[in-house]
């Protein structure tokens, strides 16, 4: 039984720094919640798990590798206003310019929309002349092949 707890104890933990190291990568180097503080108290609050967790002797091994993950990622996470505000600038102008290509895509798609719809009321337009021609003349030829049957000879 405790070793199974062990077991989901360190699954927990590790599902954890999983989703923390996820958060840091989308985030491009910043880490989103607590104030962009990773601690051993973070892992355990994103595991689900007590703050008492790897106090427990049995787990001195796994508090040992949290506290080295921990380590190891903060050295690599953006810290400081300036690189902080650079990497949200960057971000923001990087936004900026995607959002400026979709509006011209847009417009772009917008024109050729409106010249679609141009074109195919001309075409419509087009088409019933043709249709009005048709039927002209199949009249025509209809009033020129009608002969009479009733056609009297005089002896």
């Amino acid at each position: 039984m405790a070793r199974l707890k062990r077991r989901n104890t360190r699954a927990a933990i590790e599902d954890a720094m999983e989703a923390i190291s996820k958060d840091i990568e989308i985030n491009d180097g910043i880490y989103p919640n607590s104030n962009g503080k990773i601690s051993a108290s973070e892992v355990l609050h994103r595991a689900g798990l007590s703050s008492a967790a790897l106090q427990k002797p049995a787990n001195r091994e796994l508090r040992l590798e949290v506290n080295t993950w921990v380590r190891v990622v903060q050295s690599k996470l953006a810290r400081g206003a300036k690189s902080v505000r650079k990497s949200v600038t960057d971000r923001v102008d990087s936004a900026r310019l995607e959002m400026k290509q979709l509006r011209q895509v847009w417009l772009e798609a917008e024109l050729e929309y409106v010249e679609t719809i141009r074109q195919n009321a001309e075409l419509r337009e087009h088409c019933e002349e043709l249709e009005r021609e048709n039927r002209r003349l199949r009249a025509s030829i209809a009033g020129a092949n009608i002969h009479s049957i009733n056609q009297s000879t005089s002896p």
